[in-house]
């Protein structure tokens, strides 16, 4: 199942309950749907009142509080979760960076391995039920966003972090494997990487929607700037994040770097 590939932590805000959301991006299931990945959550309050003394085993599905499959084989469905608030709710977000969509007008085009982020509050999922990930982004309260490129693998890292200093977090996303095709670069070539900052909005027609605000491209090809993400801090121009390029080049080989940036609201 690759259980533990991923894991964050939240209170939420709606019951007081500490989470422990775990990913287990190759989780199979029956049929031919085959590795399509599933997050499970664990209540942590409960467990660690119940007197658990030093190591606090949890397994999957047994100890869980609930769980999401996702519905494509391959798609590495919770690869990367994060958690964050927005007005007053904790959200949670759920990826599935190997994911094929649908993109470009009328979504006409196959974007393969673009990769599929679906955000939702914490409380829609507290049924103590497996929900699919079909139902879950099709709630009114879900917010979507996809990658627009093929094996760009939108959502490979995410975190959720306050931009703007308003009170509610935006989403950051990564995408390592998204193809230089700025040509400010000097050069273009495969794998720079990519991470973008997205903002909740409002539809005029109810619902919510991510909007894209920011992005900060890597600047070397196969580097894959993105591969792994970190808040540093807020500053005046907006949040400065730390995202690794695991195959950067140093004077003679792929050493490695971590490269900072500032991703603000304009």
């Amino acid at each position: 199942e690759w259980f533990g590939s991923s894991a964050a932590v939240a209170v939420d805000a709606t019951t007081g309950v500490r989470i422990l959301a775990v990913g287990a991006p190759i989780s199979h299931i029956d049929g031919d749907a085959g590795a399509v990945g599933r997050v499970y959550a664990f209540d942590l309050t409960a467990a660690l009142d119940g007197g658990a003394e030093g190591q606090l085993v949890l397994s999957a599905p047994d100890d869980a509080m609930w769980s999401v499959v996702g519905d494509e084989q391959s798609a590495k469905f919770g690869y990367s979760i994060a958690f964050g608030t927005v007005d007053g709710a904790t959200m949670v977000a759920l990826s599935s960076p190997t994911k094929t969509v649908k993109t470009g007008l009328l979504d006409l085009r196959t974007a393969h391995h673009a990769g599929h982020i679906v955000v939702v509050p914490l409380s829609s999922l507290s049924s103590g039920e497996e929900a699919t990930l079909v139902d879950v982004q099709s709630a009114e309260a879900a917010a979507v966003v996809t990658g627009t490129s093929n094996f760009a693998r939108l959502g490979w890292k995410m975190a959720m972090a306050d931009l703007d200093q308003d009170g509610n977090d935006e989403l950051i996303a990564s995408a390592p494997f998204e193809s230089c095709s700025d040509l400010s670069l000097g050069r273009l070539g495969a794998n720079c990487g990519r991470v973008n900052a997205y903002r909740f909005k409002n539809k005029l027609l109810g619902g919510v929607e991510l909007e894209l605000v920011d992005s900060a491209h890597g600047n070397e090809p196969l580097a894959r700037f993105g591969s792994d993400l970190a808040i540093i801090g807020a500053t005046d121009a907006g949040l400065r994040i730390a995202a690794a390029s695991p195959l950067s080049r140093g004077e003679h080989e792929m050493t490695g770097a971590v490269l900072s940036a500032v991703l603000g609201t304009q």
